[in-house]
């Protein structure tokens, strides 16, 4: 499944496939009124791996995939361009100051490479979920536990790591203030009705590196009942 936003500052458009399915096609529509560059956020999740997702665009109105579409990035075939915000490196922050909310650069700088968050969160009904990610931004890397059992880790020490632990090795700021998705659906049974806790040890890559960056978000894909309906007439 997939979901697609595109946002040019005056309209917002999305479409999305919210189910597991095999290989196809969606196509959709968008009257765009305003020329320029647009902001693109395009979400895809797997269940079993080996999926994949591309996204086409072309002028004009379709029902279908046409010949004439184009590989949104693949400009040397005609596809549109695409670029990200330039990252700064190095220095205080790396470049993501716009996404911080909590300031840990006095309390970790030249003191530990380590940082403990507990992110509490509730759950109304755990079997109504068949799909979970964990979507990380990271710099430079994080072991992370669904109510105490670890689930997924990135550039971390063998083990349990100690509590002034470092990264194994540097994440890249290009590639720390992008969403890396992790599918932990085999951790689904870990959700208890009521309170929960996702708890992530965030490792920079030594005490004295001056950015730092730990972004966590779970995404689910909820199960969807249908109940049988008869045709009005009878068939």
């Amino acid at each position: 499944g997939f979901g697609l936003e595109l946002d040019n500052g005056v309209d917002t458009f999305a479409i999305s496939h919210p189910g597991t399915r095999g290989a196809g096609d969606t196509v959709g529509v968008f009257n765009v009124t305003t020329a320029g560059p647009c902001q693109v956020r395009l979400v895809m999740y797997e269940r079993g791996g080996g999926s994949e997702v591309e996204l086409y665009a072309g002028a004009g109105s379709y029902g279908a995939w046409v010949s004439s579409m184009r590989l949104v990035g693949d400009t040397a075939n005609g596809g549109l361009e695409v670029w990200s915000d330039p990252v700064t490196g190095g220095g205080s922050g790396g470049g993501f100051a716009a996404l911080i909310r909590t300031d840990l650069q006095t309390a970790m700088e030249g003191a530990n490479a380590s940082a403990y968050i507990r992110i509490p969160f509730s759950v109304a009904d755990p079997g109504a979920y068949e799909n979970l990610t964990l979507r990380m931004k990271y710099d430079d890397g994080f072991v992370a536990y669904l109510n105490g059992t670890e689930v997924a880790r990135r550039n971390a020490p063998a083990g349990t790591p100690a509590w002034n632990a470092a990264a194994t090795a540097e994440h890249p700021n290009s590639l720390a203030v992008l969403y890396e998705d992790i599918n932990i659906t085999n951790h689904l049974g870990l959700l208890q009705t009521g309170a929960n806790v996702l708890a992530i040890h965030g490792l920079n890559d030594g005490a004295a590196d001056g950015d730092f960056l730990i972004m966590p978000e779970l995404a689910e894909i909820g199960q969807v009942t249908l109940t049988p309906h008869y045709f009005s007439p009878p068939s």
